[in-house]
């Protein structure tokens, strides 16, 4: 089973990525990434990034809207690098951009983002000391009483 991220503000920002701005700017990073432009797509610009060894590939997806983005990585240190430079590449952090794992636990990037706080960040979301919240609704922990035997 593939793990998932996804880079996302909570509301839409004033800001939104063009398809070609940013397959450039990935190519500027790494220059051997594959890409895939298809309009008629649900995430019309797909990007592989091939890592070095010891890393491995990195599938980034890129929303029509141009500002949420799904990582789709082989390892951590794969996420960690492009979360480090995705916060650099943002036109404002306002409003904040989160890196969000698969349990909705969210990390805030931005220009200072480094791999090494992504890193531990993954290592141990819950542990790592930033504040974090879920995206979407506030999660019910009562007993649903429909689910409930009335006798």
């Amino acid at each position: 089973m593939s793990v998932l991220y996804v880079i996302t503000p909570f509301e839409r920002p004033a800001w939104r990525f063009e398809a070609n701005d940013f397959i450039e700017r990935i190519q500027r990073r790494w220059p051997t990434a594959q890409y895939r432009v298809d309009p008629d797509r649900p995430m019309p610009v797909e990007v592989l990034i091939r890592f070095d060894p010891p890393h491995r590939d990195l599938g980034v997806a890129l929303h029509p809207e141009g500002w949420f983005v799904s990582l789709e990585p082989s390892d951590r240190q794969a996420v960690a690098e492009f979360a480090a430079w995705y916060g650099r590449q943002l036109p404002a952090t306002d409003p904040p951009v989160y890196l969000s794992t698969q349990d909705v636990i969210n990390l805030e990037l931005g220009p200072h983002t480094t791999e090494d706080t992504v890193l531990r960040f993954l290592d141990d979301p819950q542990r790592f000391g930033l504040p974090f919240r879920r995206l979407g609704p506030p999660v019910n922990t009562e007993p649903d009483p429909r689910g409930m035997d009335s006798t």
